[in-house]
């Protein structure tokens, strides 16, 4: 299940991409019945989001959080048919788009997260660029 949601209408035309390559990147992840949220969302609301939860006042173009295990889902019915709740992704368009980066990257980086991936290290940084590309090319043929 991959819920996007925009806070503006000029981010509407992304919903659909953005659904097609998180559906093909969870089929190449071999992630079957998972759900993810992603939120498309103005610049200063992104950086109200980094201040609180990272404490960095300034935008920034994608957080990712994960879902906690322990957290009630009762609108999804019963726990074992459910699907695996990984958690949320927020995106700003604008940044995005103001510092010219891909969409479609930061799509896959923020799930990734998700995932554990982080970029702290050297070792894991690397590690989670070479995924992003691996994905990034796998999925330029079908979705984008």
């Amino acid at each position: 299940m991959i819920i996007v949601s925009s806070s503006k209408s000029k981010f509407f035309s992304l919903e659909k991409k953005i659904k097609r390559i998180l559906s093909e990147t969870l089929k190449i992840l071999k992630k079957k019945n998972s759900a993810v949220s992603v939120f498309l969302v103005k610049d200063e609301e992104i950086r109200k989001l980094n201040k609180q939860f990272r404490r960095k006042n300034k935008t920034t173009n994608v957080l990712s959080f994960s879902e906690t295990a322990s957290f009630p889902h009762p609108e999804l019915g019963v726990p074992k048919s459910a699907p695996k709740l990984l958690g949320e992704i927020y995106l700003a368009p604008d940044y995005i788009g103001k510092n010219k980066e891909k969409v479609s990257l930061l799509v896959i980086h923020g799930l990734l997260h998700l995932f554990g991936y982080t970029h702290k290290g050297r070792r894991d940084r690397i590690e989670m660029e070479k995924k992003e590309q691996e994905i990034l090319q796998k999925i330029q043929k079908h979705v984008l």
